[in-house]
Formats: C-alpha cells, sequence, structure tokens
C-alpha cells in the first residue's frame, strides 16, 4: 500500500492543536489567579452564591458540608480547606485546586503585610496632606513602602524626603529608585523649554 503521508501530517496537526489548546487553558488559569491574588476565596465564594442566587445554607447542603463551615469560609474566619476546595471547584466548574491556591496566595500576601509592617514599627514624621487620598493612620508604612516613597518624591519637600529616607533607612540618592514614571509634578527645565 503506498502511503502519501497524510496520516502522519494529520497525526502532527493534531498533536500541534492539542499542545496549542493546552498551552491556552494554562495561560487562562494563570490570568484568572493574577486576577483573583489577594483575594480571600471566601469572597469568590460569596460572589458565585450571589450569582446563582443560592442561600449558603442550601449550597451548603447540596454539596454535603455544614453551612457554618461554608459561612466562615465566607467570612474570612476559617481558612478553605482542600475537601471544600475540591467540592467547590467541581461545582463552580473552575481547575483543579484553583480556590485552593487562592486561599494559599492569600494566606502568603497576609504573611507578607504583617512581616514587612514589622520591619517599619511607627510612622514617618511627614505632612498628612501628602496622603490626602487615604486614612494616614491606617497606612501600613511597611507593606506599601514602594507606595510611600514614590508618593514623597512626588509630592513632598526635601525635609520629608530626608525623613522618609531615615525612617526607610536609605540613602537620600537611593529615593530616586521609588520615584514614580508618571509624575504629576512639572519639570521645570521641560517648562523652560517649551516656553522659548
Amino acid at each position: 500500500m503506498v502511503s502519501c503521508g497524510f496520516e502522519k501530517n494529520n497525526k502532527n496537526a493534531i498533536n500541534f492543536v492539542c499542545i496549542v489548546y493546552i498551552c491556552i487553558i494554562d495561560l487562562l488559569y494563570m490570568i484568572n489567579i493574577e486576577l483573583y491574588k489577594g483575594i480571600s476565596p471566601g469572597r469568590i465564594i460569596d460572589r458565585e452564591l450571589k450569582k446563582r442566587g443560592t442561600s449558603q445554607r442550601s449550597f451548603a447542603a447540596m454539596i454535603g458540608e455544614h453551612s457554618q463551615n461554608l459561612n466562615a469560609v465566607i467570612n474570612g474566619r476559617r481558612p478553605i480547606t482542600i475537601e471544600l476546595s475540591y467540592k467547590l471547584d467541581k461545582e463552580f466548574g473552575y481547575e483543579d485546586g484553583f480556590l485552593a491556591m487562592l486561599q494559599t496566595q492569600y494566606d502568603y500576601d497576609e504573611y507578607k503585610r504583617r512581616a514587612e509592617n514589622k520591619l517599619y514599627p511607627g510612622r514617618p514624621d511627614i505632612s498628612k496632606i501628602l496622603f490626602w487620598d487615604v486614612d494616614f493612620d491606617s497606612i501600613e508604612w511597611g507593606y506599601r513602602k514602594e507606595w510611600v516613597i514614590g508618593r514623597v518624591m512626588e509630592r513632598g519637600n526635601d525635609s520629608e524626603k530626608a525623613e522618609i529616607a531615615r525612617f526607610y533607612g536609605l540613602e537620600l540618592s537611593e529615593l530616586e529608585n521609588y520615584k514614580p514614571v508618571n509624575s504629576y509634578r512639572i519639570n521645570p527645565e521641560a517648562a523652560d523649554k517649551t516656553n522659548r
């Protein structure tokens, strides 16, 4: 029997399509994780139940879970277990382990927040007006270090820049690394060139 190679090329094409499909699914999965990174799985579950118009109690009964356990996860009083993640992933049509990975990422982010805030106890002696758009007294100075330095670099005066360098244990020259790319300040040199 004479073969023209069609069967071999067809198998290669099918293999290629399968590989592309798997890569796309993996990419979408990573994008979903990035979109939800740092959000408690309980909030995702709550949103899903609201979209479905289902009560926590009836949904818990449907998946064979105690409603108190589900409620504790939704309200952030308890982390999601592997068993519950498995049940919910199947019920909501998520990838295997999606909610468990979100819980791990959430736990990691919470630990990071606490650890970084311990590095910088207290607060710098800078003007509250620099942070007019947030509650100054609730700023997490360690966890939000880059944002704080960027804001001071963008809007602060020389004494506030010196204070922020002291507070974070940096040299004044190191603060330039934190300067925002899209600064709101007008560069005086650039303004002079356009006025000529």
